[in-house]
Formats: structure tokens, C-alpha cells, sequence
């Protein structure tokens, strides 16, 4: 009888043992997250995604029937924004409304991306300020732990549009690492969001916000042109007109050619007009499929019922606005029913001797089969979704047209590319030709010399000479050779204010006192070819720094060389 019962404690222990080893596992073993794979997002089932979706505003509180309505556009998503008035301290009531309106997406099955609208207190932000810092990073702590479990989070978006006086792309990126270091430390493995400086248009896709965390999805905001998109109805503007497809495009261009140069996932995390604007419809649809047609991820501006606004007066789709609500319907319709996309994008050129290689990413349901045609003898695709080589200096030059084609029962979508193996053009310049000027408007000549960049930093001193460092001005002069031939950006840092003309094109205008700021325009060069380059500098006091710089998709951003520039009259 005692063996009996001893048998019978021993199987107790060991059931009671494998019991705790089995919660211990529920309770650790995480839920499948979201994660980024090159240009691609994952969803839980490490399938690729394709988000369509709205915002959604804290201060319109949604409610299961707004969540049912998105759904049932075929809308898989929600960016969710809420609001937070700092005060010092992280106050949990102030974030009430996540709470509450949160999960009227997440159980209904929309995916969800929370962001908040704004931080700042006394006009200073998170990056002034280590108390507006702390309770920003408390208010997050709080957010990801309570719904860091949920499966329908998405991921998370520190800030929408970042901006204040004089921020710029480097600061904003030495946050964001601060931000990302701190959410890592409790949701190590979701994606995060960030997008540029400003209001967040594409064009603040800047190399320097290239981070260095694998999760991270790029968004851009598009209101372009902002007089169509938010004009007054007073004084109607119409759409097309003195703008069309191609001015979206363009406005648009930035985000590719951040994510080809970067093979990142791109988020149009806002876009729309008032639906009052003559041809709003027009300017909705060519968006869309300048969205579609890159395989952008996207939620437009907003849903939301808004009872005390005028049906057909603001940026707002809900159901009782037939007009806009049609055209989204059919924006989504469209869409779905397009069959496979390519959404990876190749890049356009590589160096003799260099390794590249190109992973394309297509997606759709069933899952597209990929083939390739065209390709040069230097490169080879592993018959499953890359390309890869090596050209030699016998491979300078263009490549016949490739294609990539993903194909499925559902249809068929082809992506045709050509990639150049450029020999660039290392020219013989000297320099550009400055003169020096003791006033502020480029009059009261100093001496004049050359210079062999512009590359300045004066600090406190000033330029050499009979000049007080507190006032003067500088005009550089002369041509500029292309290496390559491609679309350049020209980047003028100025402490204080730049103009920057390139081939008689302005690229900068900021004629104007300020701290060190960036500025940037773009020029398409031939390779060998000089163009007539001026830059003239401003400086009122404090600090004095002049730079030139450029950058292309086969060159990474820096000074512009000697060996490129030529002293003359620009």
C-alpha cells in the first residue's frame, strides 16, 4: 500500500512539474510580430503585406462601427492617432482616449500603427528639452507594455511630423536613435516608423535619416501641391491645371529613390484633399496609383465622422460622404483587383568590379512565380527571386532592357530596367574662383582667391583678410563636371543663409539669418559635361560655415571635389 502511494505522489509531482513547465512556456513564448525584410513588410505569417488603410483621430473618437466600415472598404489597417498636452510628468489620464478607442480596431481585426499627433510644450520638443524627453519616453514605456501582447499592433510610430525652428535631418536622426534604443529595450523585435523632418514630405527622405536598426519602415506624408490641398473655398483652385500626374509624381520621387538606394519598405502614412477642391477626385485617383504603381504601403487622411463640419468641406471619408467614400471604395477595389506587384526596385547602376545584386520582392494571392528576361552575360537570376553579378571593365557601358515578370492566376505584372556600368569622368579641375566681400550684400570687394572646394568652417573667425568675421559675404564662381550621368543632389550647409544655382537652375534660395541648416535641390548632369555652377554665401554673426556638397545614386553624399570643379564666372 505504501508503494502504491508513493507511485501515485510521484506521478502527481511529475504532472504538476510539466504543468509549470507549460504555463512558463505560454506565458513567455511571444506572439508573432510584424517585421521588415528589406523593402518588404511581413505580416505575423511571414508573408509579405500590402498596408491600405486610413488615420484615425483621437479627437473624432472612433467606435466598432467606424472599425466595421474601414473593413468593409477591404481597408487592412489604421494609423491611430492620439493626442498628449505635456506637462512636466507622464500622466496616465492624458492617454486615456488609447485606451478606450484602440482596441474597437485591433478587435475587429484592423492592424493598427499608434502615433502621437504632437509634443511640445513653450514651443520646445523632446530633442530641446531632457524633462519633455522623460515624460515622452514614459508616456511610450506606458503604451508599449499594456498593448506590446496585442498581435494587431503593427508598430509603433514615435512621432508624427516632427518639426520645429531649425531642425534638421541630423538631430532628428540622433533622436530617433535615442527613441529606438529605448523601445527596443521593451518591444525588441516590432517595427518602428519615423519619417523626416518638417511636415514629413518626401523630399525629407534624406540619406542622414538612414538608420541603422533592420526594423524600421520610412514614411512620407503627400499634400502636394498644398495650394490645391488645402485651399479655401473662397478661392477655388482646380485640379488639373496649372498641376497634373506628373507634379504628384514628382513630388512622390524622393521616397523611390530613397528606397532603391536603401531597399527599404516606404509608408505613405498621409495623404488627401478637401473634398470640396474642383477635381478632388481626380486628384485622389492619381495618388493612389502613383502609390500603387511603386507598391507603397499607405493610409490616407482621415477617416472620421465630423457632425459639425459641412459634408462636402474637409479631408473626411465616412459614409454619409458618398462622394469620397465611392471613390475610396474604388481606390481599394482597384487595388485588390490588380493582381501580383512587384514591389522591390532595382538599382540602376553599378561599378566596374562591384557585387550586386538584387532581390525581388513581388506579392499578391496565390503568390506570384517570378522569371527574368534580358539579362547581360555578367549577371544571372537563381530562377527564385534574385539577380546577381559582378561587371568587369569589358561591361562598361548600358545594358540592353531586363525584365522581371511576376506572374500568377490572378494575373500578371511586369517591372522592365536597365542597369548602367558607368566609367565616371575624374576630371582635372582646380577649384572655384571666390571673391570676398565686407558687407553683407556682396559689395565692399575684399580679395578674391582661389578656392579648391567650398568646405568651410570658420567658427568665430572669419575668413582671412581685411573682413569683420561678424558681416560679410562670399560669392564662389565657376563650372561643375559631372561624374556621371544621373539626377545630383546639391546640398549648401550655411551658417547663415545660401543661394546655390546650378546651369542657371536655382536649387537653394535662403537668403537668409539663420543657425547651420541644410538646404538641397536636384539637377539631372551628363557625364564629362561642365555646367555653370554660383554659390554665394551670407554670414550676420555667430558661428560661419560654408559647405558644397552632392550626391547621387552611385555617389555618396560629400564635398564636391576638386578634381570636379572649375574656377570662372558661373
Amino acid at each position: 500500500m505504501a508503494q502504491v502511494w508513493i507511485g501515485w505522489m510521484v506521478v502527481l509531482v511529475a504532472f504538476m512539474f510539466a504543468g509549470q513547465r507549460v504555463a512558463r512556456s505560454g506565458d513567455t513564448a511571444p506572439a508573432p510580430r510584424f517585421k521588415v525584410r528589406g523593402s518588404e513588410i511581413l505580416g505575423p505569417d511571414g508573408k509579405p503585406v500590402r498596408l491600405r488603410g486610413f488615420n484615425a483621430l483621437w479627437w473624432v473618437p472612433a467606435t466598432g462601427k467606424d472599425a466595421e466600415q474601414i473593413k468593409a472598404l477591404k481597408a487592412n489597417c489604421v494609423r491611430y492617432m492620439f493626442g498628449y498636452h505635456p506637462r512636466g510628468a507622464f500622466d496616465e489620464t492624458m492617454i486615456a482616449c488609447v485606451e478606450r478607442q484602440l482596441p474597437a480596431f485591433t478587435q475587429t481585426g484592423l492592424w493598427v500603427i499608434p502615433t502621437v499627433h504632437t509634443f511640445c510644450r513653450d514651443e520646445k520638443w523632446p530633442w530641446h528639452d531632457e524633462e519633455l524627453q522623460r515624460e515622452f519616453l514614459d508616456m511610450w514605456t506606458h503604451i508599449i507594455k499594456r498593448f506590446k501582447d496585442d498581435p494587431r499592433i503593427l508598430a509603433w510610430e514615435p512621432l508624427n511630423e516632427p518639426h520645429s525652428d531649425g531642425l534638421d535631418t541630423p538631430t532628428l536622426r540622433a533622436w530617433y536613435e535615442r527613441v529606438i534604443a529605448h523601445i527596443r529595450k521593451l518591444d525588441p523585435d516590432r517595427p518602428i516608423v519615423v519619417e523626416g523632418r518638417g511636415y514629413s514630405h518626401a523630399h525629407t527622405l534624406e540619406d542622414e535619416l538612414k538608420l541603422d536598426d533592420p526594423n524600421i519602415i520610412y514614411s512620407f506624408h503627400m499634400y502636394v501641391p498644398h495650394k490645391y490641398t488645402h485651399q479655401k473655398k473662397d478661392v477655388p483652385v482646380e485640379y488639373p491645371g496649372q498641376w497634373n500626374r506628373a507634379t504628384l509624381a514628382d513630388a512622390i520621387a524622393p521616397a523611390v529613390r530613397f528606397r532603391e538606394k536603401y531597399n527599404v519598405p516606404i509608408y505613405c502614412g498621409e495623404w488627401g484633399t478637401v473634398t470640396g477642391a474642383p477635381g478632388y477626385d481626380k486628384w485622389l485617383l492619381d495618388v493612389a496609383s502613383i502609390l500603387e504603381e511603386h507598391g507603397f504601403h499607405w493610409t490616407h487622411w482621415a477617416w472620421a465622422h465630423k457632425p459639425k463640419n459641412p459634408v462636402n468641406d474637409s479631408f473626411d471619408v465616412n459614409t454619409e460622404k458618398k462622394g469620397i467614400h465611392e471613390i475610396m471604395m474604388k481606390v481599394l477595389e482597384d487595388a485588390m483587383d490588380a493582381g501580383p506587384a512587384i514591389l522591390s526596385r532595382p538599382k540602376r547602376s553599378v561599378f566596374p568590379g562591384s557585387r550586386y545584386t538584387y532581390r525581388i520582392t513581388a506579392n499578391g494571392s496565390p503568390l506570384p512565380a517570378l522569371e527574368v528576361e534580358g539579362l547581360p552575360a555578367w549577371l544571372a537570376f537563381d530562377g527564385i527571386a534574385t539577380i546577381a553579378g559582378t561587371p568587369g571593365e569589358g561591361d562598361v557601358g548600358r545594358t540592353g532592357e531586363i525584365v522581371a515578370r511576376a506572374s500568377s492566376s490572378a494575373g500578371r505584372r511586369e517591372q522592365r530596367f536597365r542597369i548602367d556600368v558607368p566609367d565616371p569622368v575624374i576630371g582635372k579641375g582646380t577649384g572655384l574662383q571666390g571673391e570676398y566681400f565686407g558687407s553683407t550684400k556682396l559689395t565692399e570687394p575684399k580679395f578674391s582667391r582661389l578656392d579648391r572646394s567650398v568646405d568651410f568652417n570658420w567658427k568665430n573667425t572669419g575668413p582671412e583678410g581685411a573682413i569683420d568675421r561678424t558681416s560679410f559675404s562670399v560669392r564662389w564662381t565657376g563650372e561643375v563636371q559631372a561624374q556621371l550621368t544621373e539626377e545630383y543632389t546639391f546640398y549648401t550647409r550655411t551658417d547663415d543663409g545660401a543661394r546655390l544655382w546650378v546651369n542657371g537652375k536655382p536649387l537653394v534660395d535662403q537668403w537668409v539669418e539663420q543657425g547651420a541648416r541644410e538646404h538641397r535641390g536636384r539637377i539631372w548632369l551628363e557625364a564629362g559635361k561642365k555646367y555653370r555652377i554660383k554659390m554665394e554665401y551670407l554670414q550676420t554673426g555667430g558661428g560661419a560655415e560654408a559647405r558644397l556638397l552632392w550626391s547621387s545614386e552611385q555617389t555618396p553624399k560629400q564635398v564636391v571635389p576638386t578634381s570636379q570643379l572649375y574656377p570662372g564666372k558661373g
